[in-house]
């Protein structure tokens, strides 16, 4: 996987000091268990940096109805744009529909 990051010239984005206030709030709200920190945090850079979604396949904490919920909820009292959260099936397509 980290090989991928050089052969596709992929950006890593970085926290900032908004990231990790924001990826509490995500715990205390309920949304990540609190000893899920690094999922909590993935959302939240996400929004910090404006982006318009992410794609996971962490059905477990992040592609989760509660989760997508509740983030969203998160971000628009803090002023963040809604960040879609996605699983891969939902954003790629077979080239057939």
């Amino acid at each position: 996987m980290l090989r991928l990051i050089d052969d596709y010239d992929i950006t890593i984005l970085p926290k900032n000091e908004n990231t990790k206030p924001l990826a509490r709030q995500y715990i205390e709200a309920g949304a990540i268990p609190e000893r899920y920190l690094d999922d909590a945090i993935h959302i939240a850079t996400a929004a910090v940096h404006e982006l318009d979604f992410i794609v996971s396949l962490n059905f477990e904490h992040i592609v989760k109805d509660k989760a997508i919920r509740i983030t969203s909820q998160v971000n628009e009292a803090e002023g963040y744009e809604h960040v879609g959260i996605y699983e891969p099936g939902e954003v790629i397509s077979d080239g057939k529909t």
